[in-house]
């Protein structure tokens, strides 16, 4: 477990305190305390300190000095002067005015202070506003953010605050059903009463609609409890229903004997794994036997040729695929910042910058490479709020040690993403200049995900193979379900599963065939990934409207799903699809006993790699009993060329429909396919296919 020094951003509230015990839980340690107050007026204003911010709490914070002593730790406070400046949601541009450059210069002075502050505590749980902004000054400054409530439930939350011991009473109430009367009263006393009004009117139970703030007086944490000596309750001076408890004096009060601590199992950490949902996947993934089925072989993909460097345009959206250094004698860093710099070139050619990119697909020759590469990478994207999504791996390149490929929207007015920098139980923060999720142009791209535990940011080392592959795919769809919501127009998506190894490539195939519903997709086995993770999942989710129109016969909707597919799900552009106009079938091999059957079908190759996913038919079979306990099968395949070229044997598995009669291909393994171009193996289809069960 890796500890950081942290500073604690608290403005008295709840959030900000129960952030700062997962802190702790998690291995951090807090250095000190860190407030923005409202500024100066001379005299105590009778609204207890209230003032408009869209960032900061501020009812209450004459508290706030007692914290210190509370907590036997300093704690540094400045005003706020700026306002509101920049209101977007989900990014933020700098302007000097804004009440964000006060919390800059609040966190620049603790550094200054504590130069080993390595990172930053805030309570955020919804607020994208609040989020973006704090990630956006902690960058700045070189800081991680630690935000542990970011995206969790909040009936679980306010249980496990209650639970804690945390003691919070409210000290603003701005909603229905909540009024004075309910001013100094506690989380605990009015537990009740927020899950009725939740039930009745979609209350906020922990306040995130602005339903009520909270002050803290006591938690596990404290040497000494806050006792509040002198109140009132007022009206907030704007009107309306709003009640707010302005303190006039109070004191601190030993916890004789106490010693700051966290009990075992409290607050409790959230479960790695969604129920029922990815415990059921793995579930029943575990008990798959086809998952036990050791991959013979079990090596990475071969050298593949230079690909071809291509600009493509259609409409708004501008593919740009396998960039390469024009001088391949230089390393990565050279390599990269060459590549970079043809970038810019491709995209000012055509009117656009570097805000136009919403997918990036980054191939190195290997993978140790990665740290260095994100360097130049961070540096090329360092001014944009809003970054491409990215898929990074290995895989070998020949002479290069990295590609670039990318995808372009013209149309910038369509253009939103997701960015969380912070670590949480959500998912993982990025390891890398790039976004979560990147929206424009009616689809969306998600970046890829490996297997992290969210909260410590390192690989889930006990959930093995299969646990890991399920990780990584719940990492996705938070991500997903983040984004979209309750959109229907998008909720169609393309899977793309990435291993490292054949055995992943297994597992994950599995994985995605025990989801609730069928989706299209495909692993493809590369050399390596970051963090020597063994899977990635990424997709892409076009507008149904795409869909739907194909499903009817729209011809030019097929082609623009297939295209889109093509050009932003797989490593872009170096695909090559080939429509294979010919099958071999009717092979019988001499020694074994073999299953006969022809497929029609699409085949991409991704460099070295080749494979497929559509429906095939079988021939009529007397499959053996062993076969049909079993959803699927792997099968060793032979490709057989047009000219004197040797066969080249690969292997994929089957998952066979209700009645045996015909069946999927989830995923190919290509290690033996290399070095061979399309056009010599253009009549190389399934020559046969041996299928063979697990034991």
């Amino acid at each position: 477990m890796s500890t950081m020094k942290t500073v604690a951003l608290i403005s008295g509230g709840k959030d900000s305190f129960f952030n700062l015990i997962h802190c702790v839980k998690n291995g951090h340690e807090i250095v000190a305390l860190a407030n923005l107050r409202p500024p100066e007026r001379g005299s105590e204003d009778v609204d207890a300190g209230e003032m408009d911010s869209f960032m900061y709490q501020t009812v209450g914070h004459s508290v706030l000095d007692l914290y210190s002593e509370a907590m036997a730790l300093p704690i540094y406070r400045e005003y706020i002067n700026g306002k509101s400046v920049d209101q977007s949601l989900d990014q933020y541009a700098y302007d000097p005015t804004d009440e964000t450059e006060d919390l800059y210069r609040l966190l620049h002075r603790v550094k200054e202070a504590h130069p080993d502050v390595a990172a930053v505590s805030v309570g955020a749980i919804f607020s994208t506003y609040q989020r973006s902004r704090v990630e956006n000054v902690c960058s700045r400054l070189g800081l991680a953010v630690l935000a542990y409530l970011w995206m969790r439930p909040q009936n679980d939350l306010l249980d496990e605050m209650i639970q804690s011991g945390l003691h919070a009473i409210l000290v603003k109430t701005a909603a229905l059903g909540l009024d004075s009367f309910h001013l100094g009263k506690s989380l605990a006393d009015l537990r009740d009463t927020f899950m009725e009004l939740n039930k009745s009117f979609g209350f906020h139970v922990c306040g995130e609609g602005g339903e009520y703030e909270s002050l803290v007086l006591d938690c596990p944490l404290f040497v000494k409890s806050i006792v509040i000596d002198s109140s009132v309750k007022v009206f907030h001076p704007s009107g309306g229903d709003v009640s707010l408890l302005s303190i006039k004096s109070a004191h601190l009060q030993c916890k004789e004997g106490y010693i700051p601590r966290l009990l075992d199992g409290i607050p409790p950490s959230p479960e790695l794994l969604d129920k029922p949902l990815f415990t059921g996947i793995l579930s029943s993934v575990e008990n798959n036997e086809i998952t036990k089925v050791l991959v013979e072989n079990d090596t990475r993909v071969c050298p593949q040729k230079i690909a071809t460097q291509s600009v493509a345009c259609s409409g708004s959206i501008l593919t740009i695929s396998c960039v390469q250094s024009t001088n391949l004698s230089g390393d990565t860093t050279e390599e990269l910042n060459n590549i970079l710099d043809q970038i810019d070139e491709i995209l000012l050619s055509r009117g656009l910058g570097r805000d136009a990119l919403v997918s990036v697909t980054l191939i190195l020759s290997d993978i140790a490479d990665f740290a260095v590469a994100n360097i130049s990478y961070r540096k090329f994207f360092s001014s944009l709020p809003i970054p491409p999504a990215r898929m990074a791996f290995s895989s070998p390149l020949a002479m290069a040690r990295v590609s670039f490929s990318a995808v372009a929207i013209a149309d910038k007015s369509t253009r939103s993403g997701l960015y969380v920098q912070g670590r949480s139980y959500w998912a993982p923060a990025n390891i890398g200049p790039y976004s979560q999720a990147v929206a424009a142009h009616n689809c969306v791209y998600l970046s890829g995900q490996i297997p992290l535990v969210p909260s410590q940011m390192v690989l889930w080392s006990q959930g093995r193979l299969n646990g890991q592959a399920v990780l990584a795919l719940q990492h996705l769809t938070r991500v997903r379900a983040t984004v979209l919501g309750t959109r229907l127009d998008l909720q169609y998506f393309y899977l793309l599963g990435l291993s490292n190894s054949h055995s992943a490539a297994l597992s994950a195939t599995c994985i995605a065939r025990s989801l609730p519903s069928r989706i299209p997709g495909f692993v493809v086995v590369i050399n390596d990934l970051p963090m020597s993770a063994p899977i990635e999942w990424a997709s892409v989710v076009p507008d149904s409207r795409a869909f739907n129109n194909a499903l009817r016969g729209d011809i030019e909707d097929v082609d623009r799903i297939e295209n889109m597919m093509r050009e932003m799900l797989f490593p872009h552009g170096s695909l090559d699809y080939k429509v294979l106009d010919k099958s071999v079938d009717d092979y019988i091999a001499s020694k074994e006993k073999f299953y006969n059957f022809k497929m029609n079908s699409n085949w991409a190759s991704a460099g070295n790699t080749w494979f497929a996913a559509y429906t095939c038919d079988v021939l009529p079979l007397d499959l053996p009993a062993q076969l049909k306990s079993s959803s699927s099968v792997v099968v060793s395949v032979t490709l057989y060329s047009t000219d004197s070229s040797p066969p080249v044997d690969a292997r994929f598995i089957l998952g066979f429909d209700e009645g045996y009669d015909s069946c999927t291909i989830d995923v190919i393994y290509s290690h033996a396919i290399y070095g061979f171009n399309s056009n010599q193996y253009k009549y190389g289809l399934i020559a046969r296919g041996l299928f063979s069960s697990p034991e």
